[in-house]
């Protein structure tokens, strides 16, 4: 009795112009968004963009909608959702940006279609505005391009992406900048392995000069990511590539010393173990 008394509570007040049918919808999808009855949200959002399909709140409705169905997997109806939001907002809308990122992520997480990702988030770029933003659209352009095999491309961007965020940030923006970062390093040791006469490279890959002391410049790198933190996600990974790096200057104490360090940290202890153990038998061997 008390849901229908509701119902006709809010329909009296809509009729006296008090509350329009969209924002109770709306107020409804948000209650059963925070009860985490994400099927029942969707259609309270659903109701509010077919009732009132141009207005504000059909946006708001429109961008809830995009994440809930990403949430979901559904990244046909969150891509098409979030495409009618960009249809009814007007160039200058503040939540543009979002949603060409949010639309990359989708594409790029739920289907693994990199260029049609990569389209979206390049349709971001002009749109960011604050530092964060820049950062976040370089380093999801970066991994596109890295998922393409397009290495080159991806050092491009990732090197942006750290440009917009390493003056002083704080403890979270840390986080994100060690996988800048870890994939800055990562792209410029599969270029200086794989580099050949036919490779095609960006001018910005081309005037970094792969090809001197690449390994020294993959360790620096490296050791910028290890200066936020070395026990991190991240770090943990930058930390073994680091060791990775020792190996190739052919320097195996300092190799098998941070693969030591790694001993208890790194998820599989077993690559570790076995790492030290043919870094020792080699040093062995040798002398």
């Amino acid at each position: 009795m008390s849901k229908i008394f509701l119902v006709i509570f809010l329909l009296v007040l809509s009729s006296c112009g008090l509350v329009r049918p969209e924002d109770s919808y709306y107020r409804e999808a948000i209650k059963y968004k925070n009860e985490g009855d994400t099927h029942r949200a969707i259609d309270s959002l659903r109701k509010v963009v077919s009732t009132a399909p141009k207005s504000k709140k059909a946006k708001d409705a429109l961008y809830l909608l995009g994440d809930l169905y990403y949430q979901i997997g559904d990244p046909k109806k969150a891509i098409k959702v979030l495409e009618t939001y960009i249809d009814i907002s007007a160039p200058n809308d503040e939540r543009r940006f979002d949603v060409f990122n949010k639309m990359g992520l989708v594409v790029y997480s739920r289907t693994n279609d990199y260029p049609r990702a990569l389209m979206y988030y390049k349709k971001a770029i002009p749109l960011a505005d604050s530092k964060r933003e820049k950062f976040d659209v370089s380093l999801n352009v970066g991994n596109c391009y890295f998922k393409m095999y397009r290495f080159d491309k991806a050092l491009d961007f990732f090197s942006n992406a750290v440009k917009q965020m390493e003056d002083n940030p704080d403890d979270e923006e840390s986080l994100s900048l060690q996988e800048a970062l870890y994939y800055m390093a990562f792209s410029y040791s599969l270029l200086t392995k794989d580099l050949n006469e036919s490779t095609e490279l960006s001018e910005s890959a081309k005037s970094q000069d792969l090809f001197s002391d690449p390994q020294k410049k993959i360790i620096a790198i490296l050791d910028k990511c290890l200066k936020y933190s070395d026990s991190s996600k991240y770090g943990i990974l930058c930390k073994y590539q680091k060791a990775e790096a020792f190996e190739e200057l052919g320097d195996r104490q300092k190799a098998i010393s941070i693969y030591m360090e790694l001993k208890e940290l790194y998820p599989n202890k077993g690559v570790i173990e076995a790492k030290i153990s043919k870094l020792s038998s080699s040093s062995t061997q040798t002398k």
